[in-house]
């Protein structure tokens, strides 16, 4: 029996992509069927809309404080159980946060029209076409016209708090080729929260006067804020299940190791949105298996081994291996990819 126990601490730099001051930006025009490009105008229009991301050269580090306990039984050699708590503590993660609306102050970054001017695109392929149908603020003046701005930027602070329970053990008490059967298993759960400033309530007196129909003005209309205030919003940290399951059964014996693994991991966070719904991935399950078997002194090689894998084995190609929604209910499909069961044979040879 072991019980160990840790603090460590972690510090992690934001990249330098993400610290540049640099502007991509993205603008996409749809126009009806049939248009001539060369004669369109903004009527003939049906949608249009912009993205930009945009760095921060103001980021810090994140920092987290750790603290794991763990209490281990080992039976014999052959089996062990353990039971792991953990909870950490992280402070300034980064994260990519978003605007949709011009008036939303979200990282200080709030001005598409701005933000297109910045790209100098004049004498680009494609932008004759958008001054010939306004420019940019005659196109973004259109209904239905829809902009995202995305920029890193520091969370204050996270917490993840969980338990895994893991178990090893072999069947070596069963006859013959069975008691070269073994199998390995885990589940973690986990509790995770953070806070964030999702926007503010920076507008004028005579946006407010004016009816802006935007989210902002209509909480200070109501009188459920005032224009200084933050907005914040609790979410689970990112990219953090609630519970994730695996588990192996394997065999090794005389050259022959073949596992069938069973993988699922719950639905988590991936993106959040101002004012809008949230992006999240939704849980998945794999089940894959590979055998191999090795052959040892062939001819003039070591070592050959003959290996088969399938991953996947249950996807028939009409489910999603990546399933990404907004909002955590799986009604709001917003991104979905197909692969199917893929199946691999091969050899590998050492000398």
């Amino acid at each position: 029996m072991k019980i160990r126990a840790a603090y460590t601490t972690a510090l992690s730099r934001p990249t330098f992509d993400l610290l540049t001051g640099r502007i991509n930006g993205r603008f996409n025009v749809e126009v009806a069927d049939g248009v001539d490009i060369a004669t369109a105008t903004s009527a003939d229009i049906i949608e249009a809309g912009a993205s930009f991301t945009v760095g921060n050269p103001e980021l810090r580090n994140a920092y987290s404080r750790n603290f794991d306990i763990s209490f281990e039984y080992y039976a014999d050699k052959q089996n062990a159980f353990s039971v792991a708590v953990f909870h950490k503590q992280i402070d300034d993660f980064i994260f990519n946060s978003f605007a949709t609306d011009a008036d939303v102050n979200l990282a200080g970054v709030n001005d598409p029209g701005a933000l297109f001017a910045s790209l100098n695109l004049a004498g680009r392929p494609g932008f004759e076409l958008v001054d010939q149908l306004g420019g940019f603020q005659g196109i973004a003046a259109l209904p239905g016209f829809d902009t995202d701005i995305s920029q890193a930027r520091n969370g204050e602070k996270a917490t993840i708090t969980g338990i895994e329970f893991a178990v090893f053990h072999a069947f070596d008490y069963l006859p013959g080729i069975l008691s070269h059967f073994g199998f390995i298993g885990n589940a973690t759960f986990t509790d995770s929260k953070t806070t964030i400033a999702i926007g503010d309530f920076s507008l004028t007196q005579q946006q407010i006067d004016d009816g802006l129909t935007v989210s902002p003005a209509a909480f200070v209309q109501l009188g459920f804020a005032n224009t200084d205030d933050i907005l914040t919003q609790e979410f689970p940290f990112f990219n953090s299940p609630e519970a994730i399951y695996n588990a192996t059964l394997f065999v090794d014996y005389k050259g022959l190791e073949a596992n069938l693994s069973y993988r699922n991991s719950g639905v988590q966070l991936e993106e959040i949105e101002a004012f809008g719904i949230s992006q999240f991935q939704q849980g998945r399950t794999f089940i894959d298996f590979n055998i191999e078997y090795r052959f040892k002194d062939v001819g003039p090689f070591g070592r050959v081994t003959l290996f088969f894998e399938a991953n996947d084995l249950t996807d028939t190609g009409q489910k999603p291996s990546v399933f990404e929604t907004r909002g955590k209910s799986r009604a709001f499909n917003d991104n979905s990819t197909f692969n199917g069961r893929t199946f691999t044979f091969g050899t590998r040879v050492r000398f």
